[in-house]
C-alpha cells in the first residue's frame, strides 16, 4: 500500500545514514552509530543516503553523474510510495541541500579530499535551484 504523506509526520531518524553505517552478514542488515538518533522527517535519512551517493560517486570516479544519483533517489522514494508528491520532492531537495553542504564542510578539513567541497557545493547549488521557495 502507498504511504499517504503528511509533512508534519515525525519518525525515528538516524540523521547520518550512509553506506558506512550499514553492515550485513548476507542475511541480515545492521545499522550502526545511533549518537544522532532523533525524531524528524522520514526524508532526512533518505536525503542523507542519496547525498552520500553523490559523495561516493565523486570519491570513486572523480565525476558523479547527477542523472544516476537522481534515479537512485527517485527509486528510494518510489520504494516508500513517495515518488509522485511535489511536496515530498521539495522537502527531499531541502534535506539533500543541507546534507551536501554538511559534507562539503566536513571535507574541507580532510586533505585527501580537498577538491571535493567545490564539487559538492555545485550539487547543492543545483538542489537549491530546484527548490520552489515562497
Amino acid at each position: 500500500s502507498r504511504h499517504e504523506w503528511r509533512g508534519d509526520e515525525l519518525v525515528a531518524v538516524h540523521e547520518n545514514l550512509h553506506d558506512g553505517q550499514l553492515s550485513t552478514d548476507g542475511e541480515r542488515v545492521g545499522l550502526a552509530d545511533f549518537d544522532r538518533l532523533a525524531a524528524g522527517s522520514p526524508l532526512i535519512d533518505l536525503a542523507n543516503l542519496t547525498s552520500h551517493m553523490v559523495l561516493r560517486g565523486l570519491q570513486e570516479a572523480g565525476d558523479c553523474d547527477p542523472a544516476t544519483v537522481e534515479e537512485c533517489g527517485v527509486a528510494l522514494l518510489k520504494g516508500y510510495g513517495l515518488d509522485d508528491d511535489p511536496a515530498v520532492l521539495q522537502e527531499m531537495r531541502a534535506h539533500q541541500t543541507a546534507a551536501i553542504l554538511r559534507l562539503a564542510l566536513v571535507h574541507t578539513v580532510r586533505p585527501r579530499w580537498w577538491g571535493l567541497p567545490n564539487d559538492l557545493t555545485r550539487h547543492a547549488d543545483r538542489f537549491i535551484g530546484e527548490l520552489q521557495l515562497p
